[in-house]
């Protein structure tokens, strides 16, 4: 029988400009930076450098636009040298962005991720870099709205709350339920709910954390669902509506629109038979046999997004010239999938599964994936046989609690 663990992870990449305001003083605009293949200063233009976090100060926002922010509403194009359109966040977070009007005191934003980070600088003239401290460059405030529901062996709410600095995090890294901010509501939890938009949606009373039942078998779950980016189902949750037909439509309906499902180990059922074509599952997959990976303290991995190994390398994650990493699979049964659909992204496979069952990889296939994402209409579905592990057990810094934090911040929302 699984212990209770906890994961470390997490998402949506969602670029956006400030609007323009009528009447009164002009609403700040934003003139797009175009930016450079690294930070190098240009004879005709002044450089500014630095790198986008997420609110834990560590996570890169990645794909996230750097923009000038004027105070009229004019948006000026700025010029560059490796994209002439726009300055981006690269796979580390790092920008280079040049085009800039002139030097002196001057207002940027860093715009993607769910986060809007404004900064300002005293940018030195062409011909010089101005390098912008990671302090003015990490978020502190996020537009997400997220559902985690509760399950027995893996626990994402503590990887948000750590990434999005919702709530209070005790010593051992966890969330302590009661007080997560109001962008994180929790289905399938106890004690006091500190938040009532979701419970009172459902027509429950304030203080009362909804079950999964209550969410998804209710008569308004779709409009309902539609006002949240994401909904998380932990390994271990409740697998009583796996099978329910209009839940199925409910969550498919959901991810077509733009919502976000992520799925974990244990829970693959959700995910199975609501696109039972993206995935192959060990063993028959219109039945539960698909838990068999046993037990391994360090199996080995492959980085398959060359995004996440890009970043994986700069940190000193993976070796320079690497491309693997292991994974802590500390308890049995562990869900195994065979195969995926040419349309699901593989981000992290397995060569073998040396204490797994002994016909995976199946041929011709050589490698078994691990953790993947798939496009649905306009939203996107994550699934991972891993997750982690208590904290005496995996480092929270360890590779493969960083390498969850990061395709959840940067895939989720964009895994075309």
């Amino acid at each position: 029988m699984k212990q209770k663990v906890w994961l470390f992870a997490v998402l949506a990449v969602s670029l956006g400009l400030s609007s323009c305001g009528g009447g009164g003083t002009p609403t700040p605009t934003t003139s797009a930076l175009k930016g450079l293949a690294s930070c190098t200063a240009q004879a005709d233009s002044p450089v500014i450098c630095g790198t986008a976090y997420a609110p834990d100060g560590q996570t890169p926002i990645v794909g996230a636009e750097v923009s000038q922010v004027t105070s009229s509403a004019m948006v000026v194009s700025l010029k560059g040298v490796a994209d002439d359109t726009k300055c981006v966040t690269d796979a580390t977070g790092a920008f280079a962005c040049a085009g800039i009007d002139s030097a002196g005191a001057k207002d940027f934003q860093i715009a993607g991720g769910g986060f809007t980070i404004p900064f300002s600088a005293d940018v030195s003239p062409a011909g010089q870099v101005t390098n912008i401290a990671a302090s003015s460059t990490t978020a502190t405030a996020t537009t997400y709205n997220y559902i985690v529901v509760s399950g027995s062996f893996d626990s994402i709410e503590n990887v948000l709350a750590r990434l999005f600095d919702c709530g209070t995090i005790d010593a051992n890294g966890d969330l302590e339920v009661g007080t997560e901010c109001a962008q994180l509501e929790l289905v399938g939890f106890f004690g006091t709910n500190p938040n009532t938009a979701l419970s009172q949606a459902l027509g429950l009373p304030d203080g009362t954390y909804p079950t999964l039942t209550d969410l998804l078998t209710n008569a308004n779950a779709g409009s309902i669902l539609s006002g949240y980016d994401g909904l998380f189902l932990n390994c271990g949750c409740d697998e009583s509506l796996v099978s329910n037909a209009d839940v199925q439509e409910v969550l498919r309906t959901y991810v077509s629109n733009g919502g976000n499902l992520y799925t974990s180990d244990w829970a693959y059922l959700y995910t199975e038979n609501t696109w039972p074509d993206a995935i192959d599952w060990y063993g028959d997959d219109t039945g539960d046999a698909a838990r068999e990976g046993n037990a391994n303290p360090a199996q080995p991995v492959n980085v398959e997004h060359s995004g996440l190994l890009a970043w994986l390398r700069a940190e000193g994650l993976v070796a320079a010239d690497g491309t693997t990493f292991n994974v802590n699979f500390n308890l049995p049964d562990w869900v195994v999938m065979i195969d995926s659909a040419a349309t699901t992204n593989e981000i992290i496979t397995a060569d073998s599964l040396p204490n797994g069952p002994a016909d995976v990889p199946v041929a011709p296939r050589t490698t078994l994936p691990i953790t993947v994402d798939f496009a649905q209409g306009e939203g996107c579905v994550f699934y991972t046989s891993y997750h982690n592990e208590p904290a005496d057990e995996v480092d929270p810094n360890a590779a493969q609690t960083r390498v969850l934090e990061y395709l959840l911040l940067n895939r989720f929302g964009n895994c075309s």
